[in-house]
């Protein structure tokens, strides 16, 4: 496999998700609970695109500043309270990819002639950081644990296609690149509190995509996939390094798992009739979040399910919301049990446990 297609696989699995979606192995009652849900706002016009939220339901995500606008990256207070636009480097545009609980932001900006670079926030998104590359012209923030180490991705040549996997600590202000293997192509996704790491890589002369998990001071990569599957995509790690994802099979189906360290992957389970499930985040309780699409119809939804999905749930049966409108994403979910999700009016909405 060349370089060039090396690299679109593992960009086709980076997306937007938990920057830390911490987690147990114990179940959750989250399917027979009632939500109330609130409008999270908007700069000034919609749609509302939201990403995550904090354990103090902080939101992150984009929204236009008016009519025909570009989008732009946001921070709320407090409960999804006054949204204010984040900070962006030289004026240019960013995509903010996640938070953590001091309301940090991380994601990537703008550069121009084609280039990109990651940042990162101050505490509750003061101030702005360009956290440079690694020898390339590209990077992109993909998660902040709370002590402030940052994972994504870098360009490791301006004259080269190959990406490798970065850590950034702030405390000294260094991006290093991780894995253990110089030709291979590699994304850091998640990150926990333990500093465990987690995302997907390639390894000459190996061209499949594999989930990784490594942990300090090494960050050695341990690999783990399932038969007949590919296009593997990592979304959230818990304090035990239990990792969420999902991933795609050859009837082109898409299909969440879970990776216990030291046990092996499993892939959650999910109705006959799903053409999709997509598993975004999970909290300390166990409960999952994310969307589904019903291959009945192709409708997307927003679900929550908890312990292995058998459970799986769709968020409308469950949430008080304004006439005509269904959730069709869950986002986030924090340990509070509050979820984040995007409606089909292009509003974003905090969801907020009734009972």
């Amino acid at each position: 496999m060349s370089q060039r297609l090396l690299l679109s696989a593992l960009l086709l699995s980076i997306g937007v998700g938990s920057a830390s979606a911490q987690t147990s192995l114990a179940p959750s009652l989250a399917t027979n609970t009632t939500y109330a849900a609130k409008d999270i706002g908007t700069l000034g016009a919609y749609p509302v695109t939201p990403v995550q939220l904090n354990d103090k339901a902080w939101v992150t995500g984009r929204s236009p500043k008016g009519q025909n606008q570009a989008m732009q990256g946001f921070l709320t207070g407090p409960n999804a309270n006054k949204m204010r636009p984040l900070p962006r480097l030289d004026g240019k545009a960013n995509q903010p990819n996640a938070l953590n609980n001091h309301g940090v932001v991380v994601g990537r900006s703008n550069m121009g002639q084609g280039g990109m670079h990651a940042f990162m926030t101050g505490e509750q998104g003061m101030g702005i950081q360009d956290l440079g590359a690694l020898g390339g012209n590209k990077s992109e923030a993909l998660a902040v644990n709370n002590l402030g180490q940052v994972v994504g991705y870098a360009e490791t040549s301006p004259d080269s296609p190959n990406v490798r996997a970065f850590l950034y600590d702030s405390a000294s202000q260094a991006m290093r690149p991780l894995g253990q293997c110089l030709s291979d192509a590699s994304t850091a996704r998640v990150i926990n509190d333990q500093g465990v790491v987690a995302g997907t890589f390639a390894c000459q002369p190996d061209p499949s995509v594999r989930v990784f998990v490594a942990s300090p001071p090494d960050y050695v990569f341990v690999p783990y996939a399932l038969d007949d599957r590919f296009g593997y995509q990592v979304t959230g790690i818990d304090p035990q390094g239990v990792v969420l994802g999902y991933v795609s099979d050859h009837k082109s189906r898409t299909r969440s798992f879970l990776v216990r360290p030291g046990m092996g992957m499993q892939e959650l389970a999910t109705p006959s009739n799903f053409t999709t499930v997509v598993a975004w985040s999970r909290n300390e309780a166990g409960t999952i979040v994310g969307h589904s699409l019903d291959g009945h119809d192709n409708a997307a939804r927003a679900f929550v399910c908890s312990g292995d999905c058998s459970d799986l749930t769709d968020l409308n049966s469950l949430a008080t919301l304004p006439e005509g409108v269904k959730l069709t994403d869950a986002r986030s979910v924090n340990q509070a049990g509050q979820i984040l999700a995007s409606g089909s009016d292009g509003h974003g909405y905090l969801l907020t446990p009734a009972n």
